[in-house]
């Protein structure tokens, strides 16, 4: 009878020849083991980031916590989670919805107004550009806002990365979450100084 034949439910059916251990025996498993553990370390030491350092990341999405409200967080550790983990395109997914939901606080302090319900981000930004264009023309303003252009430089590809077929490289997905970081800040800003 083999190894494999044996009955496992049979207590009985284990028992075989006892073996001695020796200290020597005792040394290599502390040696393998000590192996095992340098290999798992390496393993959870790897970056997955490729353009941004893990540590750097986690700076800055601790900043950023401070200037979200409470779904905006859930969403932007979701966003974290994805992209140490080498998970792009959920990652573009969820900071996009992060875009839009900060784009709605500029929206309001822009228009005066909430947008309507199932605005897009593409939506509010050219509402908000008809009416500074407007400003323009009355000499209310000398410029669009750096913000808006700023939104209106990411339509296009937010509207690519909705398409089903649309798949995310990991660089792409830490460039969005530049694109996130930096509009989460100056929409901050804006609404710092302009809400007083």
């Amino acid at each position: 009878m083999t190894v494999f034949d044996q009955d496992y439910a049979n207590p009985n059916s284990l028992t075989t020849k006892s073996v001695d251990l020796t200290r020597k025996h005792a040394q290599n498993l502390t040696t393998d083991i000590d192996k095992w553990w340098t290999q798992i370390y390496k393993i959870f030491d790897k970056q997955n980031t490729q353009t941004i350092n893990e540590k750097e990341l986690r700076v800055m999405v601790k900043d950023l916590l401070s200037k979200l409200d409470t779904n905006e967080k859930k969403d932007l550790m979701d966003g974290y989670e994805c992209l140490i983990s080498n998970i792009p395109t959920p990652a573009v997914m969820i900071l996009y919805r992060i875009s839009e939901s900060v784009t709605r606080k500029y929206y309001v302090l822009e228009m005066g107004k909430d947008p309507s319900e199932g605005t897009t981000l593409g939506g509010m930004a050219n509402e908000i550009r008809i009416k500074q264009a407007k400003e323009i023309e009355e000499k209310k303003r000398n410029k669009p806002d750096a913000v808006l252009n700023y939104i209106l430089s990411q339509v296009d590809d937010r509207n690519l990365a909705q398409h089903p077929e649309r798949r995310f490289e990991q660089t792409e997905a830490e460039e969005v979450f530049i694109f996130v970081k930096k509009l989460i800040n100056d929409i901050h800003e804006k609404l710092r100084t302009e809400i007083k």
